[in-house]
C-alpha cells in the first residue's frame, strides 16, 4: 500500500477539467504520470498542504497547477510515507500534548511581559516624555473628577489656607534637603468634598485633591495630614500615574494587535487615571517618598500607621441609615456627625488612585513604624 502510486486529480491552471494522475516519487522527485501528462517536479518547488482533520489537500505546483486529492486519508498516509509536508509545525499541531505545552508557554510569555515587559517599556517612554504632557493629562483629568466625583469645599476658608501653607512649609523643608538642582515639584492643593470619603490623590499635574471627611477625621493631627500629603507629593514625583497611563496605553495597543481597535482607551483617559490602583512598587517608593519628607520636618514615620489603623475603623463605622435602624430598636447611635457620610455610596470604593483604596496591610504599618528606628 505504502509505495502504491496515489491516484489524484491534476489541474493545469489552464483548463477546468481535472486529469487523473498517478502520483510516485522517485529520490527528491514527484513524478506524475496520466493522460497526455508525464512530468517530474522537484519536491522542495510543491507547496504541500498541511495534514488537518478536516478540509480538502491541494498542493501548489511551481507552473501554476494544482494536485486535488480524491481521498484525504490515503493522501496523508502516502505524504506520511515519503515525509512530505510533515513540517515540525505540522507534527505540533497534531499533538494534544505539544499543543497544550505551547499555550503554556504563551500565557507564561503573556504574563511575564505584563508584569515586566510593561513597566520595563513604560520607563523607557517615560524617560523621554516631558513633564508638560503630565501638565496638560492633569488638567484634563482634574476638569474630569471634578463633574463626577468632587464638589466645593465646606471647609472654612481659613482651614484650608492654613493646611495649605502647613503643606508647602513642609515640602520646602523637604526641598532644602535635596541634592542642589533638584527641580522643585509644581504643586496645586486643592480641598473638595467628595462622596468619596476620606481620601486624597494626585493627579500627574501636581494637582494633590484633599477631600473634606480626611481633614475632619484628622482634625488636630496635622503631621498625620503632612503624612497623607508627602505620600501624595511621592507619587507626583516620580510620575506613578502617568507611569500607569503609559502602561495602559501600551497594554491597549499591544491588544488592537490582536483584537481590533483601541480608541475607546484613548477616549477613556481620564477615567481610567481616576480608576487604576497604585502597584506595591509604587506604593513603596510614595511610602519613601512620605518618610523622607516626615524626617525632614522632625515628624516620626510611625504616625502614619495611626492612618491606616483610623482609617480601618472608619471603613467598620455604620451609615447615617443603620445609626436610625439602632434608634428605632433602642440602641443608642454613635455621638459622630454623620452629616460627612451621608453622601457616600459606592463611588467611595470606585476611586482607585484613592489614598484610602491603598491596601494597609501590616507590610506598610511595620515600614512606617520601623522608619522612626533608622
Amino acid at each position: 500500500m505504502a509505495d502504491t502510486p496515489l491516484i489524484a486529480d491534476y489541474f493545469d491552471g489552464q483548463h477546468a477539467q481535472a486529469i487523473p494522475v498517478e502520483l510516485s516519487v522517485h529520490g527528491d522527485m514527484l513524478q506524475l504520470t496520466g493522460a497526455a501528462v508525464s512530468s517530474q517536479i522537484p519536491l522542495r518547488e510543491i507547496r504541500w498542504p498541511e495534514r488537518t482533520r478536516h478540509g480538502a489537500r491541494i498542493a501548489q505546483l511551481p507552473d501554476g497547477g494544482a494536485l486535488h486529492a480524491r481521498a484525504p486519508a490515503e493522501w496523508d498516509q502516502w505524504a506520511r510515507h515519503h515525509h512530505i509536508g510533515e513540517g515540525w509545525v505540522v507534527q505540533v499541531q497534531q499533538s494534544w500534548r505539544l499543543v497544550g505545552v505551547a499555550v503554556v508557554v504563551l500565557l507564561a510569555l503573556c504574563a511575564a511581559g505584563y508584569l515586566w515587559g510593561l513597566p520595563l517599556a513604560s520607563r523607557g517612554v517615560m524617560a523621554v516624555m516631558p513633564r508638560s504632557v503630565d501638565q496638560q493629562v492633569g488638567e484634563i483629568a482634574m476638569r474630569s473628577v471634578e463633574e463626577t466625583w468632587l464638589h466645593p469645599s465646606k471647609l472654612p476658608k481659613a482651614e484650608q489656607e492654613r493646611l495649605r501653607a502647613l503643606f508647602l512649609q513642609a515640602q520646602a523643608r523637604w526641598q532644602s534637603a535635596q541634592p542642589p538642582g533638584t527641580p522643585a515639584l509644581p504643586v496645586k492643593i486643592h480641598f473638595r468634598h467628595a462622596r468619596i470619603g476620606p481620601n486624597a490623590f494626585a493627579l500627574p499635574d501636581g494637582s494633590l485633591v484633599f477631600t473634606d471627611q480626611l481633614v475632619k477625621l484628622f482634625k488636630g493631627r496635622d503631621e498625620v495630614l503632612v503624612g497623607v500629603f508627602a505620600h501624595e507629593l511621592g507619587h507626583v514625583q516620580h510620575r506613578h500615574s502617568m507611569r500607569l497611563l503609559v502602561q495602559s496605553g501600551l497594554l491597549g495597543a499591544a491588544a488592537s494587535v490582536a483584537f481590533g481597535d483601541f480608541s475607546q482607551v484613548l477616549a477613556a483617559t481620564p477615567a481610567l487615571l481616576g480608576h487604576m490602583a497604585y502597584s506595591r512598587d509604587f506604593e513603596r517608593e510614595a511610602d519613601d517618598a512620605s518618610i523622607e519628607l516626615l524626617r525632614a520636618n522632625n515628624i516620626r514615620p510611625s504616625v502614619m500607621a495611626g492612618l491606616f489603623e483610623e482609617l480601618a475603623a472608619y471603613r467598620r463605622r455604620p451609615l447615617p441609615e443603620e445609626d436610625d435602624k439602632k434608634t428605632k430598636d433602642g440602641a443608642k447611635a454613635p455621638e459622630e456627625d454623620s452629616s460627612d457620610r451621608e453622601d457616600e455610596g459606592d463611588d467611595e470604593d470606585d476611586f482607585g488612585i484613592a489614598f484610602s483604596s491603598h491596601p494597609a496591610d501590616a507590610e506598610r504599618i511595620a515600614r512606617f513604624k520601623e522608619a522612626d528606628q533608622r
